[in-house]
């Protein structure tokens, strides 16, 4: 769930004490009542809509298996189940969503519905339900259906979040269904980039804009072969001076990262002449903000033509990330620069200048309920590029920014979803997901056959001019969007070697955010991916031998050796010298790379690179919000140098060496005798679970752990932070690993960090969690033998009028 902590809490807390204090003054009594909320799991019960009887066992962990006779069933049954462990997250997903989140939260949240009422990503779904054809309709119906069967037939207390809040579920809704896809595949990563170099522009100069946006280092992998990139990646749109930028507030900032899934991610498939078993293995983990409960949700659906086992999202119908009976398949975000701003001369007259003259900004009035408040109006203008996002934040000033995003134009994503869980080989799936136009991402797949490939999915625009890495004038045409590519001109590879596709040369393909092809690929796909260094030590891990088994993928995947550290090591231990840290220089000398918790060479690299980071980067925003990421810092370490560093401000510092040997002063102060991990821990956070009264009672949040890994890891272990404590808040959001020679075997299976369901009080709320931190899997055979061997509970949905 999101993290709340930026804002003013002071209604929710006193809320969430009075509620607090109650339950305990009368522990048993409180925690019986919210106990009663905890979902029948064995037994039979109503399913309202059913044709036919569903069975759906759980196993150990509370992973359901469902068995239905139909597709509209399966589904129906899903969102029974849904609803059941993760009520709670789906009210919140389709408030974001919508903006109604003020409704239960109040006035703090006022800003956030604002912003979310701008973008406009509930009412885009509407547009998406009419997109949907016949079949796609009604399954997702059914899967309504089912979630409302539950509302309806259940008894009890309504979960505890409810009870806190003292509010109820309303019914679910395919437009719900649809606003939820639309906030999951949301991205703030690319309109984040464009904004903050347009801040630097106008506050720095050109200089140091362009180098906000550094060329994909020469060292670094693409995931298919090509020529090699010649690095010649730097801004190309016209610089445009004295714009006002808006700024997404930290609370809208705070709810959104937690509900997206495009964060980053690793996936790997290994084909057969590599593997012990002669079949493909694949690997995916996706790196999302971690939260309690976590944001997917684990279930194989079999009814119909749908025989599917993995990562489901509560509140959509469908495995999102899995296998079939024959086929696997993996997620990585391609990081595809779909979002473009425009600066829009708009008259006092409420009009904006296009080619073709002057014409009315449309208006629309949304109504914001506001708990314990009179409502808000607030008013959105759009103009034909999309919504005045400058509208969100007055300090816009004078001058307006528009912003197109494919995330909020209509797609056909869910017909594409529906129709790859139906699909039956691994053609018919890749058919399936040429339609799938909701979120831009690298797939990889496997097959029992031995086939195996990568296939670029999503919305690529075509601009006619420019790169949309800076705001671009709004009333020509010059910078508009002419088309989307075509899946054909999308990269796309297989083993078998398709006409039009990239070679595959290594026995094997991995993406981690970076750079998909070099500089032969004709079409702009974005300017900036992650650094390569996850891709690079996955390569070598994989170039190191043969035979892999899925016990050995798992391995991988937990990795903490860091290819940044090795690459940038001798310049630590060199500014270790330099500051006469002598006991920071016999650590580092003798340090492996390894990201582990009880490595103290990783404490003093660490500590050093973000304290380095700090001090170039602040010393140039001179007291204004400070946008240096480490992708840019990277460049300047291997450059030796930048204009972040050579056109300081502070006399004193006259080299990058000079603030290498400076930050290891201080790093060295702070380490002494402590190790990573007493810097740097996992917090999986639920946002009532920072009310102590209430967590204490009720457990809501899962840690802090101690944890190893860092950004740049294979096992990542994200945090924010450039000065310790160091929060890892993003990280593995599920793990897969699929050994197509034997699926259902030892060693293939998935993991979320948390546990299945989303009520605090239940087993499997963070049950779980030490298998994703000893980096084990759960098993989820698709053969009902081995899932029946598995099931501890037995619930049937028996047909009901």
């Amino acid at each position: 769930m999101a993290r709340l902590a930026p804002m003013n809490r002071s209604r929710l807390v006193r809320g969430a004490l009075a509620l607090g204090a109650l339950l305990l003054t009368a522990t048993c009594s409180g925690r019986a009542y919210l106990r009663s909320s905890l979902p029948t799991l064995s037994g039979t019960l109503p399913l309202k809509g059913a044709s036919a009887d569903v069975t759906v066992t759980r196993d150990e962990y509370g992973i359901p298996s469902i068995w239905a006779t139909t597709e509209d069933d399966a589904y129906r049954a899903l969102g029974y189940a849904h609803a059941q462990d993760r009520l709670w997250q789906m009210e919140f997903f389709r408030r974001v969503a919508d903006g109604r989140l003020a409704e239960i939260f109040g006035a703090d949240l006022v800003e956030t519905d604002r912003f979310m009422r701008t973008v406009g990503m509930g009412r885009a779904a509407g547009a998406d339900v009419e997109l949907l054809d016949e079949t796609s309709r009604r399954v997702v119906e059914a899967y309504v259906s089912g979630v409302n069967a539950f509302l309806t037939s259940r008894s009890g207390a309504l979960p505890p979040e409810f009870v806190i809040l003292r509010i109820e579920p309303e019914p679910w809704t395919v437009r719900n269904t649809l606003s939820v896809a639309k906030i999951i595949a949301a991205d703030l990563a690319s309109f984040d980039l464009e904004l903050e170099h347009q801040r630097a522009l106008d506050k720095l100069g050109e200089a140091h804009a362009r180098a906000l946006g550094p060329p994909y280092p020469a060292y670094g992998p693409t995931i298919l072969a090509s020529k090699p990139a010649e690095g010649r990646l730097g801004l190309n749109t016209p610089p445009t001076r004295g714009v006002p930028l808006p700024r997404v507030d930290d609370t809208t900032r705070e709810v959104l990262s937690a509900v997206v899934a495009s964060h980053a991610s690793n996936s790997w498939v290994i084909g057969g002449s590599k593997t012990a078993s002669g079949k493909p293995i694949v690997a995916n983990d996706t790196h999302l903000t971690l939260r309690a409960p976590s944001l997917f949700y684990l279930a194989a659906i079999h009814g119909g033509d749908v025989d599917r086992a993995g990562v489901t999202i509560p509140g959509i119908p469908g495995v999102i990330l899995g296998r079939a009976r024959t086929f696997a398949w993996a997620f990585t975000d391609a990081m595809v620069d779909d979002v473009d701003f425009y600066i829009e001369k708009v008259d006092d007259e409420g009009r904006y200048l296009t080619p073709g003259g002057l014409v009315p900004l449309v208006r629309r009035d949304e109504r914001i309920m506001v708990k314990d408040k009179p409502d808000v109006v607030h008013v959105v203008r759009s103009t034909r590029h999309g919504p005045l996002f400058s509208d969100v934040d007055k300090r816009g000033g004078g001058r307006a920014l528009s912003m197109r995003w494919s995330a909020v134009e209509p797609a056909r994503g869910m017909n594409a979803l529906l129709r790859m869980n139906r699909a039956t080989t691994w053609q018919s799936f890749l058919d399936a997901s040429r339609e799938f136009d909701t979120a831009k991402q690298n797939m990889v797949f496997g097959a029992d056959d031995g086939t195996y490939g990568y296939v670029l999915l999503g919305k690529v625009p075509v601009r006619k001019k420019g790169d949309g890495m800076l705001p671009a004038p709004g009333w020509t045409d010059e910078y508009e969007w002419e088309r989307f590519l075509t899946p054909e001109e999308k990269p796309f590879a297989r083993s078998d070697a398709p006409p039009g596709g990239r070679p595959l040369t290594d026995g094997f393909i991995v993406t981690a955010n970076h750079r998909q092809v070099g500089d032969d690929y004709p079409h702009l796909l974005t300017r900036i991916w992650a650094s390569p260094f996850r891709a690079m030590r996955i390569r070598e891990l994989l170039l190191r031998g043969d035979k892999f088994t899925a016990n050995d993928v798992a391995r991988q995947q937990m990795d903490v050796e860091d290819a940044l550290a090795k690459r940038f090591l001798p310049r630590a231990i060199a500014a270790a010298e330099a500051a006469g840290a002598a006991e920071a220089k016999e650590e580092l000398s003798k340090w492996n790379a390894e990201a582990r918790a009880d490595s103290r060479g990783a404490a003093y690299f660490y500590l050093w690179l973000e304290t380095l980071r700090k001090k170039v980067g602040e010393d140039e925003w001179a007291g204004d919000k400070m946008y240096f990421p480490r992708f840019v810092l990277i460049d300047t370490l291997d450059r030796g140098g930048s204009v972040w560093v050579d056109d300081v401000r502070t006399p004193e510092v006259e080299s990058l060496d000079a603030l290498a040997r400076d930050a290891m002063r201080e790093a060295a102060q702070t380490v002494g005798r402590k190790t990573w991990g007493d810097f740097h821990a996992t917090h999986l956070e639920h946002p009532l679970g920072r009310v102590r009264a209430l967590d204490a009672l009720l457990g809501f949040n899962v840690g802090p752990v101690k944890r190893g890994g860092s950004s740049h890891t294979v096992n990542v272990a994200i945090y924010p932070e450039a000065t310790p404590p160091f929060k890892n808040k993003d990280g593995a959001s599920h793990r897969e690993i699929v050994d197509m020679g034997s699926p259902d075997g030892s060693g293939s299976g998935f993991v979320v960090p948390t546990g299945q369901s989303g009520h605090p009080l239940s087993v499997h709320y963070r049950d779980l969690h030490r298998l994703w931190l000893d980096g084990r899997v759960a098993a989820m055979p698709l053969a009902r033998p081995a899932a029946d061997a598995l099931a501890r509970h037995h619930l049937v949905l028996t047909r009901a009028p």
